[in-house]
């Protein structure tokens, strides 16, 4: 890409959905990725999903999972349009990693942190930082935010060892 095909400066998206129409910079809005239980009357899993309140994320993966409470944290520090993709939970590590991680099935279907790549296309709205707390610790999950975020030109935010700041120096190289 050369230097006069980049926009530098904020681009806006309008979010439609509610009862009134948002005007959001588009670093305002977040891919997340996080675990719920599936269940009757829940969104099903790997579906991106627009969340614009913290009422639309409780509606759509319960009160009590993982990724209803990110999104508290969230609409609790900002106003955000968030692309959500809920993962099962799972007790095994090997398996909740290659959930989140997700990938593209043989008729199309992206899951996991892939799903997010479908939020421009549903809704209209890019993710532009790429959340999976506490998942992305894990080198493998890390990875693949990174790779993730280069597609979509966003910031993978990713956890870190939470040590000290020499084993947060040797976890980024």
């Amino acid at each position: 890409m050369s230097l006069t095909d980049f926009f530098h400066g904020i681009t806006l998206s309008l979010v439609e959905t509610g009862t009134r129409i948002i005007s959001l910079p588009s670093s305002s809005i977040i891919g997340l990725v996080d675990t719920f239980t599936p269940g009757l009357g829940l969104v099903a899993s790997n579906v991106p999903t627009l969340l614009t309140r913290e009422s639309e994320a409780v509606a759509a993966f319960g009160a009590d999972s993982a990724i209803t409470r990110a999104c508290k944290a969230i609409f609790n520090q900002s106003a955000a349009a968030i692309v959500a993709v809920g993962v099962p939970a799972d007790t095994e590590t090997a398996v909740l990693t290659s959930a989140v991680i997700g990938g593209v099935s043989a008729d199309g279907t992206r899951t996991g942190l892939q799903a997010l790549l479908d939020g421009k296309s549903l809704f209209n709205l890019q993710p532009r930082l790429v959340i999976a707390p506490k998942h992305s610790a894990t080198e493998a999950v890390a990875t693949a935010m990174d790779v993730l975020a280069g597609k979509l030109k966003a910031i993978g935010i990713i956890d870190g060892p939470n040590t000290t700041d020499e084993a947060a120096t040797t976890y980024v190289s």
